[in-house]
């Protein structure tokens, strides 16, 4: 069931911000792709399939609330309606609340036993630890709704997922949208269970994970017939990485990465940046729903995935 709240303490003023809170696989990132169909902007830095503003994200768990205060009066003055989603703000609400000049909630609510069978696939996360936190992260909402004011809305997950129509006719309201049927079908289908982009982006944490366990750090760019490119480091060192190129399990070549990155050097990833490769394959070496695997020598640890 959908419920809102009925005190606003701004209702005439046409900016408004939406913060879309739950806990981390709390169904928060349907909501943002939700509020994206119907038009709300989600800043100019977030990425599918989390919807999460990259910049934003990076303040907040920084503690950095200035940077974070510069980045939001930027997005008010850019945008009527701007909306920002981030589960970890359960922690944070009452000092959040005050960084936005008009803020609306949108609580988001989900099975916990789910959440964690989630996190247990995406972290190794222990089932038990992972409820109990789930429930301590919607006691710190309760809390907050009980002794807040903003305008607030209140959404099951499951219920969602059995009414998208509704639900979202139910959104567009609170975010005084004129929603037609035509947008509101539209909207429904950014809502899946799993979507294939999160199911992928689900299996690359898990692998950076494991690399981040085993001492380094990377990622696959670009696949195509005729080439595979991206980038691996050992954390900690400035020397070139030596890679192996499985196809199938078969062993296809073995490379250095050693190829100029500056966004390495921009995210301080790496102090050279001498750490991107770019490798060109032979006609015939990739068919369709081929396994590739990039693992540093002499490890098990590796980037995966389909063609």
């Amino acid at each position: 069931m959908i419920f809102s709240a009925t005190k606003n303490r701004n209702p005439s003023a046409a900016h408004r911000q939406f913060i879309v809170v739950g806990v981390q696989r709390g169904g928060t990132s349907a909501i943002a792709a939700s509020l994206k169909a119907l038009g709300v902007s989600l800043g100019d830095n977030f990425h599918e399939p989390i919807y999460e503003d990259i910049g934003m994200a990076e303040a907040f768990r920084a503690g950095n609330w200035k940077k974070l205060q510069k980045l939001i009066v930027a997005y008010e003055q850019k945008y009527v309606l701007f909306a920002w989603k981030l589960p970890d703000s359960n922690s944070k609400l009452t000092r959040v609340s005050k960084l936005f000049s008009n803020p609306s909630f949108i609580f988001v609510y989900r099975d916990i036993f789910a959440i964690a069978k989630r996190k247990k696939t995406v972290h190794d996360t222990d089932i038990s630890a992972a409820m109990s936190s789930s429930l301590s992260a919607y006691n710190r909402i309760l809390k907050f709704v009980d002794k807040s004011h903003y305008p607030a809305l209140h959404i099951s997950y499951e219920k969602l997922l059995q009414d998208k129509q509704g639900h979202l006719k139910e959104l567009a309201a609170f975010c005084h949208l004129e929603a037609s049927e035509d947008l509101i079908e539209r909207a429904c289908k950014s809502i899946e269970a799993s979507p294939r982009s999160y199911t992928q982006w689900v299996e690359i944490s898990r692998q950076i994970i494991a690399l981040n366990k085993a001492g380094f750090d990377g990622y696959i760019d670009h696949v195509s017939e005729s080439l595979i490119s991206g980038w691996m480091l050992k954390s900690g060192s400035d020397q070139p990485v030596t890679l192996e190129l499985f196809v199938n399990d078969k062993l296809i070549t073995e490379f250095l990465c050693d190829t100029f990155r500056g966004d390495l050097i921009t995210a301080a990833k790496s102090n050279t940046g001498n750490a991107g490769f770019s490798i060109p394959l032979p006609e015939g070496t990739l068919k369709k729903s081929d396994r590739i695997s990039l693992k540093p020598t002499g490890h098990s640890v590796g980037l995966f995935t389909d063609f």
